[in-house]
């Protein structure tokens, strides 16, 4: 794998605020908006290389295409959200993490 962008799990803190943005994206998805959210899932963007949003959504036929017994997901993302939580160990990493994803070709990528 050419680029890991997970060193360490994440703190509480982190994964509560991963939550408040997965809970109401999968709110607006089940009423009819048209997408799936979901978080930390791996994501192939070819053979050897590989991300992990914190979290991410697919839209329209992507989103109805997906199969959710299988990683990593073919393909990037739509949007890709980085959570930057503010510890000296993973501010620079995510950064880094957003300047990756943006290199891959993914259109959006929040952090």
């Amino acid at each position: 794998m050419e680029n890991s962008l997970r060193s360490t799990a994440p703190l509480w803190r982190h994964q509560d605020i991963v939550f408040g943005i997965v809970i109401p994206l999968r709110s607006y998805f089940e009423r009819g908006g048209g997408g799936y959210a979901c978080f930390d899932v791996e994501f192939a963007l070819t053979d050897n290389r590989r991300v992990r949003p914190d979290v991410w959504v697919l839209l329209g036929e992507k989103a109805r295409q997906i199969y959710k017994d299988k990683v990593p997901i073919p393909g990037a993302p739509d949007i890709a959200i980085e959570v930057i939580t503010p510890t000296e160990r993973t501010a620079g990493f995510k950064y880094a993490g957003g300047v990756y994803y943006l290199s891959t070709g993914l259109n959006t990528c929040l952090s």
